[in-house]
């Protein structure tokens, strides 16, 4: 049943992706010129990297190697930090969460017609904002970044705004493998940290099991590498096996708040505590052992508890058709706000073994809202469609 469905899910996604890439859109697609909506970006970034760093590390310049020093100490310490503290930079990023998330996509894709103050400024914030990530001792940013950065450096590419030549492709390709490899070393780190030794990702209690030390994909990389392998093979497995567990269970309906963490707080504010996630498809399993707010489930019992499994397949083939069109605007129209949507596709749809990660919490669950509702509102009446 397990991959029955899932092979009928990737079915769905790639229908839905080719379906939205036949419809190319030609001409200037947005009303706004991509300089007005990087500078609002910058500015909005600029005035809450400050707040930002104090909320959520104590510090308005904390120490990187005190943090690396130990990963899995400054991920508890800045968590309990954020738990007991007043979230007012939080709110605001909420409040500007679509703008605050152009940046990164918007500074890649129109690299070459930035200028150097705007470059340097760009590049800066960027790099403050992963360190806000590197000092949590949380691999969620950086994992966005290496997701985002190729993507956006391929649609700038096709669409003839690429930031590199084509004698620089190979440049291109080291930094986005060197990207790769030091994520993977921060994630390995992390991971290692949290759990308190190298020994304890042989095993992964909830399933009972442990690594198999002759299994290929161990064989196949450095020792140093082989306790990262393992953590990222429990990462991206585990949610299959909850999602095997979830398709046994019965629909009970979530009234369209339940698909993600996000909604559901702010649902059972009004509801009541227990209201709406004690219906939910991972919170259910919860009975047979699983946890829902420590381990994945991947994307789909989060959208079933919404409209079932059935209905989650017409979601993710909508995904799939949004996807594609947000791509081929990019490429075609050079639509700024279609590059900003490219980035939160890939995001969501890179998370399907995991969850629905873009509406996680309120910050990326308004950036991909708000974004959404700009590119379909705020497109040229000069627009026009050709197949």
């Amino acid at each position: 049943m397990l991959y029955t469905f899932l092979a009928l899910a990737h079915t769905a996604l790639l229908l839905g992706y080719l379906r939205g890439a036949r419809v190319r859109l030609r001409r200037r697609a947005c009303r706004w010129a991509w300089p007005k909506l990087f500078a609002a970006s910058l500015a909005a970034n600029l005035v809450l990297i400050g707040p930002t760093l104090v909320f959520r590390t104590g510090a308005l310049v904390p120490s990187a190697a005190t943090a690396l020093s130990d990963l899995g100490g400054a991920y508890k310490k800045t968590n309990e930090l954020r738990a007991t503290g007043t979230p007012l930079a939080e709110y605001g990023r909420i409040a500007a969460a679509p703008v605050l998330s152009w940046l990164m996509p918007l500074t890649i894709y129109f690299w070459k017609r930035l200028g150097v103050i705007r470059r340097v400024l760009a590049t800066g914030t960027i790099a403050i904002t992963l360190y806000v990530w590197i000092v949590l001792g949380t691999n969620k940013g950086l994992a966005d970044a290496v997701l985002v950065v190729p993507a956006v450096l391929v649609a700038s590419y096709l669409s003839g705004r690429s930031i590199v030549r084509r004698c620089r492709l190979v440049a291109g390709a080291i930094l986005v493998v060197a990207m790769v490899i030091g994520f993977f070393a921060f994630f390995s780190a992390a991971i290692v940290s949290r759990l308190g030794g190298e020994s304890a990702v042989d095993t992964f209690a909830p399933l009972g099991i442990e690594a198999t030390e002759d299994n290929w994909a161990l064989r196949l990389v450095p020792a140093a590498a082989v306790p990262g392998v393992k953590s990222l093979l429990t990462y991206t497995g585990q949610g299959y096996y909850a999602l095997a567990l979830a398709l046994d269970e019965p629909f009970v309906p979530t009234w369209g708040v339940g698909h993600s963490f996000a909604t559901i707080r702010q649902a059972e504010r009004v509801l009541g505590e227990g209201r709406v996630s004690s219906r939910t498809y991972p919170f259910r399993l919860e009975e047979r052992g699983w946890d829902a707010w420590g381990l994945w489930a991947s994307i789909y019992p989060w959208i079933a508890s919404d409209v079932g499994f059935a209905g989650s397949l017409v979601v993710v083939a909508w995904i799939g058709y949004g996807m594609a069109r947000a791509w081929r605007e990019a490429i075609d129209t050079h639509n700024p706000l279609a590059v900003c949507m490219c980035a939160q596709f890939v995001i969501m749809v890179s998370y399907f073994p995991a969850n629905n990660q873009v509406f996680q919490t309120l910050e990326p669950a308004a950036a991909f809202v708000g974004t959404a509702l700009l590119w379909r509102f705020a497109r040229s009446p000069r627009l026009r469609r050709t197949r």
